[in-house]
């Protein structure tokens, strides 16, 4: 505060919460105590004429967006990250090739930032990469995913290394066997869509227990079966129209335990119940309608021990509901605008 005159005989404050069950104040030092509103008043001790009011809003989230996907990645990789060695690339429009790249992001303490992967790569995301000082760029898939023009582009200023297989299932083994070679425990998910594996991928990264693909006509592919013939524990994600019973069929001998609820929304709660006991005092909520803002965030989740759980556009699903407020968490993430994960589905929560 600065005070005039400078030789005022009574410099002394007052300060005065309206609510301190929200927001308590001692001598200027405002400190958050609950979710809600309140005022904070700052007077003069010897009149109440010199008066200044603070509105105090105590937010029960911290939303991470920018103005479209690649710059959500980039805010969430601002939160998790000041400095980063390496950094991972992933192609934001077609999930294919990225879902299980979360977890070799994790092992590399990498984010995860977004490319349209054509000719050239997004100044915003090639100042983010330079912002970091990393010194590596991984690729996540071919050159389908990210152009060969971009890996030229990078080239130029980092060591860059392109993680990739024929198709998507190899893809997603390839990065599997990089985040460990001799698995003992990993989960399937589908691999014709997004959500399941996103749903679990910060507790897979956590655990560095590896995710494969399987389709749910033909299964897994010979090369994943040989993957994973260490494995002894199996955890299928997602119901038998995701991942079929002929997959289950050739995990003969194996643990395995299927997770899933009747929607991926369902899904991404069940996961979060089923390993609660092993997440930190957190949460964080993505749209289940899209991937982009999922990918970026599942490193950040695994690096604060969050559960990620997904969000209809359309309201609340009272399991999460009632999960998040049995969890009274310290710290809630959104990833995405209002328009990916409106406020009313988060107030609806924390009413």
């Amino acid at each position: 505060m600065t005070v005039s005159p400078i030789n005022a005989t009574n410099s002394d404050l007052v300060w005065i919460s309206e609510n301190p069950d929200v927001a308590s104040v001692d001598n200027g030092v405002i400190t958050a105590v609950n979710y809600g509103e309140t005022v904070v008043y700052v007077r003069a001790i010897d009149t109440e004429d010199v008066e200044l009011q603070l509105k105090i809003t105590v937010s029960p989230y911290t939303r991470l967006f920018g103005t479209s996907r690649y710059d959500t990645a980039i805010a969430i990789s601002d939160e998790g990250w000041e400095s980063a060695d390496t950094v991972v690339l992933a192609n934001g429009t077609n999930y294919a090739d990225a879902l299980a790249g979360v977890l070799l992001a994790y092992k590399l303490n990498a984010p995860i930032l977004l490319t349209a992967g054509k000719a050239q790569l997004e100044a915003s995301v090639a100042e983010q990469i330079e912002k970091l000082g990393a010194t590596k760029v991984v690729l996540l898939g071919g050159s389908f995913a990210i152009s060969e023009d971009i890996e030229n582009e990078l080239k130029a200023n980092y060591t860059v290394e392109r993680v990739f297989g024929t198709t998507r299932y190899d893809t997603a083994l390839e990065i599997s066997k990089i985040v460990e070679p001799d698995p003992s425990t990993v989960f399937v998910v589908t691999g014709t869509n997004y959500a399941d594996a996103l749903s679990v991928s910060p507790y897979a990264a956590m655990k560095a227990y590896p995710i494969v693909y399987s389709n749910p006509t033909s299964g897994l592919t010979p090369s994943t079966v040989e993957y994973l013939s260490s494995a002894q524990k199996i955890y299928i994600i997602g119901g038998e129209m995701a991942v079929g019973q002929n997959t289950v069929d050739q995990l003969e001998g194996k643990d395995v335990e299927r997770i899933f609820g009747t929607s991926r929304y369902l899904t991404s709660y069940e996961i979060a119940n089923k390993f609660a006991d092993e997440f930190g005092n957190a949460v964080m909520f993505a749209t289940g309608t899209n991937f982009p803002d999922a990918l970026a965030g599942g490193v950040l989740g695994a690096k604060i021990g969050t559960p990620l759980l997904l969000t209809h556009p359309n309201g609340t699903i009272e399991e999460i509901k009632d999960f998040v407020l049995d969890k009274n968490p310290r710290t809630v993430y959104i990833l995405g605008g209002v328009g990916a994960v409106p406020d009313s589905v988060i107030e609806d929560i924390f009413e």
